[in-house]
């Protein structure tokens, strides 16, 4: 993996700097690019293609990213060589500025991964596991007293509630008798009168 990502990376910086200087002279309508220098980038665009596709699946699936900058490359490169031999026009500013944005993006994905660090660093993660199951069985004892004590004091709370409650309801019920009574008892006075 390191080995196909430096050496597509030293592709792509010899294509940009191969590059820089005919985009700058294609500035120029009227400049036209030597058949010599087209050679030249047809061979790089070659060469970064081939060390795509050419790689093993897994370098492919690793670097999947680029497929598709390597996949425009190569149709980049068809082009260039059918504008050659006379097929077909195209505007060679145009397709030399696709060209070097596809390999400045390729060579940016390539950095942008090699600056990254793997994530998942699993010796790590073990180490602070069981460092933590060894704090953990360390202090069960306080851990379980803790759990307890925090249930006690639950179960009480709840059986104050309950306490309080049931008070709440005798009194209501004594207040309740009181009332019956003296409902009674005024009855009892209305029907003396009456008779």
């Amino acid at each position: 993996m390191a080995n196909f990502s430096k050496k597509m990376q030293s592709q792509c910086v010899k294509m940009l700097k191969f590059i820089a200087p005919v985009s700058e002279k294609l500035a120029d309508p009227d400049y036209v690019i030597p058949g010599a220098t087209l050679d030249v980038l047809e061979q790089h665009i070659k060469e970064i293609v081939d060390l795509f596709m050419n790689a093993d699946a897994e370098v492919k699936r690793e670097f999947r990213t680029i497929a598709d900058d390597a996949e425009s490359l190569r149709r980049l490169g068809d082009l260039i060589r059918q504008f050659r031999e006379g097929y077909i026009q195209i505007s060679m500013k145009t397709t030399v500025t696709d060209v070097q944005k596809r390999v400045a993006a390729i060579k940016t994905l390539l950095n942008s991964r090699g600056g990254r660090k793997k994530s998942g660093n699993s010796l790590g993660c073990i180490l602070v596991l069981l460092i933590l199951a060894g704090l953990g069985w360390f202090f069960r004892a306080q851990i379980l007293e803790m759990i307890q004590t925090s249930s006690r004091d639950a179960e009480s709370v709840l059986y104050e509630d309950k306490d309080a409650e049931n008070s709440d309801l005798n009194n209501a019920e004594a207040d309740g008798s009181e009332t019956d009574a003296e409902m009674a008892t005024e009855m009892d006075e209305t029907e003396e009168e009456t008779e």
